[in-house]
């Protein structure tokens, strides 16, 4: 998805849900054990994705984003007079790469869709947008906050440059050049390549990872990092598949440079996927590893994304190491676990932006729980509520995920917005 969840200023956090009124919390607590309780009643286990949901990917076709509305319930999405989104955080707004990038990908899906112009309009307009904001001299697009990054205790300095914004950045730009053959998005596709060929110290992405053995023979393991820090690495793995997205995207045009960067980072993908399996979900990063004493960093909604990119990177190169990773991973969970990491989302959208409706949403949830709790007394097992009440089962299981074992020692932050992407 796409952004780290403990930064109070980055793009990808949730802010601190105000809740309207003095019956906020009294209603929280009421949706979620009630939620708790359809969802784990459930004894059915299944995976996160259907299989058959798994196709191929192109460098053409649709974006690989496990979800189409994520990134429009940030609360803190805003939309300029021009149509270009933007992040409201605490203390100013900002225009985020990533976001825009992201909000051009989501607009090329729909127009793969439906074929409708206005889509395909939005999408040249957010291409455009980067176009204009690349630094040509570096090939770069920058932030232009400071980001501090919890995780590491260390602060990066503006402006900054991020693997993911590049990667997602190259796959707008290409796909662009696809649907309108004009060259100048080649072009500046062609110049985001730059900083994936410089260390982090020379200004660029890239960072060798060391490992204490060899376990990949004599080569190089370079990893193309969202966040550069300078003293301690993070190895973010979302941000690092979205960058060999989109390295892979303009490979496919006979780039022989994004293809050699391609090769490189996908060897460095298999050989630490390894350390990123936790055995019910996968870690956002290995600071628990680089910066320890720390706990694992874990999100639900980021493991979904995880998923996504594997099914995407080993469809596209029919590496059977992805491909079993992405089944692996999409094994520790059901279809209700992806309903609910959505629907939490959801609901801390309406709590910010329209606290009316949460309450409506309250209510409508409550007298459904009436309705499936007389039902659930006429069936004998709770595998044919699931199957013959659907609908009713999927709204009301999004609130809440599964809660956490308490023998866990495992880190569980805050939902973030994720990207998406």
């Amino acid at each position: 998805m796409f952004v780290h969840p403990h930064s109070s200023n980055h793009p990808g956090t949730l802010p601190v849900v105000v809740w309207p009124g003095s019956r906020g919390p009294i209603v929280s607590f009421a949706l979620i054990g009630l939620l708790v309780f359809l969802c784990t009643s459930v004894t059915a286990r299944a995976d996160y994705f259907p299989k058959d949901s798994f196709v191929r990917y192109r460098s053409d076709g649709r974006y690989p984003f496990w979800n189409s509305t994520w990134l429009f319930l940030d609360p803190r999405l805003r939309i300029d007079s021009q149509g270009i989104p933007f992040v409201q955080y605490d203390k100013e707004a900002s225009y985020n790469p990533v976001t825009v990038a992201a909000f051009g990908l989501l607009a090329y899906n729909r127009f793969e869709a439906s074929g409708k112009p206005r889509d395909r309009d939005v999408f040249l307009k957010m291409a455009d947008w980067l176009v204009t904001h690349q630094d040509s001299r570096c090939g770069c697009w920058y932030y232009d906050f400071d980001f501090t990054y919890l995780t590491l205790d260390e602060t990066i300095a503006k402006p900054w440059i991020s693997g993911m914004g590049q990667g997602l950045a190259i796959s707008i730009m290409t796909r662009a050049y696809y649907l309108t053959k004009d060259s100048n998005y080649l072009r500046v596709a062609e110049q985001a390549l730059a900083p994936f060929r410089r260390d982090i110290e020379a200004g660029g992405v890239k960072r060798i990872f060391v490992p204490v053995t060899r376990i990949a023979g004599d080569h190089e393991l370079p990893f193309y990092e969202e966040y550069p820090t300078k003293h301690t690495p993070s190895f973010t793995l979302n941000g690092f598949m979205f960058a060999l997205v989109g390295l892979y995207d303009l490979a496919q045009l006979k780039n022989a440079v994004a293809s050699e960067l391609f090769q490189q980072g996908a060897r460095t993908l298999r050989t630490l996927l390894p350390l990123y399996d936790l055995g019910d979900g996968s870690s956002y990063d290995l600071g628990h590893l680089t910066h320890p004493p720390h706990k694992v960093h874990r999100d639900a909604g980021y493991h979904l994304i995880h998923i996504t990119l594997l099914n995407a990177l080993g469809t596209a190169t029919d590496d059977p190491a992805l491909l079993w990773y992405r089944d692996h991973w999409n094994a520790y969970g059901t279809f209700l676990s992806v309903d609910a990491i959505w629907l939490k989302r959801a609901a801390l959208w309406l709590l910010r932006r329209r606290p009316a409706l949460a309450g409506f949403f309250a209510l409508l949830c409550l007298t459904m729980f009436v309705l499936l709790a007389r039902d659930f007394k006429k069936r004998k097992t709770p595998r044919s509520l699931v199957v013959q009440n659907r609908t009713p089962q999927k709204l009301c299981s999004l609130l809440v995920q599964a809660p956490a074992s308490p023998k866990s020692d495992v880190h569980r932050p805050a939902p973030s917005a994720g990207i998406l992407p």
